[in-house]
């Protein structure tokens, strides 16, 4: 079966797919569109009951149930199906990168579960790569260099400042809660000896051509370097 383009929102990597591979893959969609049913059932009583507010907790918890059972089914298809691509899809769906715990449980993942053939694909590639991406940047490791301009043009480098502790503010000019902590970044640059901590505020998602970020930093006075 050929152009199978994609898959209860996942996209494939192209190329063949076997009627085994076809035949399970539906069976799989259908127990998640059953529940998904229940959940969109769950969903449409919170909106007409007139004690919402207070059921919310409730059908939260129901519908975590659920949520629970998808979650436990699609791992199973991965442990049943090492050799399918969309099992690496599935990896890469569900997978919880933001703590080191997270990462580590998803290279433990990649390694048992996968096939060597499925980790070649593009998004077998990609996993690796998430993988590696995060294990680099986790506690204990060297921080990848990385060269930015600061907002005056001037070109600097991370590394620059090696042997000094560094404070790195990842904000963005649009981001409500970033602005809101202007105030405790600035208390905190007052308390700091900067000869020996480096206060270094990166820009992220800056689609204006940085003139809200340039700006805003004109206004709040942000110390440190900005890039």
């Amino acid at each position: 079966i050929q152009n199978v383009s994609w898959w209860n929102g996942v996209t494939f990597d192209g190329g063949l797919l076997s009627m085994n591979e076809y035949s399970e893959l539906l069976k799989y969609d259908l127990i998640l569109d059953s529940i998904g049913y229940i959940v969109d059932d769950l969903i449409a009583y919170e909106r007409e009951a007139p004690d919402f507010m207070e059921k919310f907790n409730e059908q939260m918890k129901e519908r975590s149930k659920y949520f629970k059972i998808r979650d436990s089914l699609s791992m199973e298809f991965v442990k049943q199906n090492p050799d399918f691509a969309f099992s690496a899809r599935i990896l890469r769906f569900y997978a919880g990168y933001s703590t080191i715990e997270e990462v580590m449980k998803l290279k433990g993942q990649y390694d048992s579960l996968l096939s060597d053939r499925v980790k070649l694909t593009p998004i077998g590639i990609e996993i690796k790569e998430l993988i590696d991406h995060n294990l680099a940047s986790s506690v204990g490791h060297v921080l990848k260099d990385f060269c930015l301009k600061s907002n005056v043009g001037e070109e600097h480098s991370l590394y620059d400042f090696r042997g000094r502790y560094i404070f790195l503010d990842f904000w963005g000019s649009w981001c409500g809660p970033c602005m809101k902590s202007i105030p405790n970044i600035l208390k905190f640059h007052d308390m700091i000896d900067t000869d020996s901590i480096v206060m270094i505020g990166v820009a992220v998602s800056e689609h204006d051509g940085g003139k809200a970020w340039r700006r805003t930093i004109e206004e709040k006075n942000l110390p440190g370097l900005q890039l």
